[in-house]
């Protein structure tokens, strides 16, 4: 911004919706997260427990939409206690989330690298949702295997992305 500080993708949106007149008192930042799982688990943590909201909705492009849905709908689904056979928890049953997709924000081969890096993303998280049944179980795996939030990251490196898909950040 003009004072050198860095514009987060929170605050982009959010100067964003001030543009398009939306009240501040509707818009609540969330920006900790590195992905979209991480994006989940903030906004529960950060705003919707402490806030006891209701009703939210979750705004991102037509390529990420079921993604987003998949991951957030996992997230908040959890209970906050540690699952167990006997557990009344049941996350956020009384929640309603809104989904929202807008247009791509991309095109050609860009687009298509995304469209199937988001395809990969939903199948692999498909295959380990399972292991993750309770808020605790989620921060596990969100600081011990995620390669966005694990220390271990730090000893591997990172990962190299198509340079299509690395467009799309």
């Amino acid at each position: 911004d003009s004072a050198g500080f860095p514009i987060t993708e929170a605050q982009g949106s959010a100067q964003r919706l001030l543009a398009l007149q939306i009240p501040t008192s509707d818009i609540m930042e969330e920006g900790f997260s590195l992905d979209t799982l991480g994006n989940a688990y903030f906004l529960r943590n950060t705003h919707i427990e402490p806030g006891r909201f209701r009703k939210m909705i979750v705004i991102t492009n037509d390529w990420h939409i079921d993604r987003t849905m998949a991951y957030f709908n996992h997230v908040f689904s959890l209970p906050s206690k540690p699952h167990s056979w006997f557990s009344s928890s049941d996350g956020h049953s009384d929640l309603e989330i809104q989904y929202q997709s807008v247009g791509p924000g991309l095109d050609g081969d860009v687009l298509q690298a995304r469209i199937e890096r988001e395809k990969q993303s939903l199948l692999s998280f498909q295959k380990t949702r399972h292991q993750i049944r309770d808020m605790e179980e989620l921060h596990t795996f969100l600081y011990t295997k995620h390669k966005a939030y694990s220390s271990s990251r730090l000893l591997e490196g990172h990962a190299k992305i198509d340079p299509s898909v690395a467009k799309t950040y």
